[in-house]
């Protein structure tokens, strides 16, 4: 299941993955990596790729979801730490909603 996983990043993008992190429903896998991207998988869909959360300047080191699987927490090299919404991919703003 892992090596299907990785050779659909590789697909979209050829860069290092540095974190992996399924959903706890296990439909979504969010992969971080090298190229500062965070892409998000559909696990049903044959590892389909599905979006990206893009906004970190430097390469991802780790990605959390949120217990319901709506919301993902990402931090990078240069220490940033972001909120993404996983079903649109976008950063979310108020962190202070989410991060609880």
């Amino acid at each position: 299941m892992l090596n299907a996983c990785i050779g659909s990043v590789k697909k979209v993008k050829k860069s290092e993955v540095t974190e992996i992190k399924y959903s706890p429903s296990g439909d979504v896998v969010a992969v971080g990596s090298k190229d500062s991207l965070i892409h998000l998988l559909s696990v049903s869909g044959g590892y389909k790729h599905i979006g990206a959360c893009r906004g970190h300047t430097s390469h991802v080191r780790c990605v959390d979801f949120s217990e319901d699987g709506k919301f993902l927490r990402s931090c990078d090299a240069s220490k940033e730490l972001w909120y993404w919404d996983v079903e649109s991919g976008q950063r979310l703003n108020q962190s202070t909603v989410y991060r609880n």
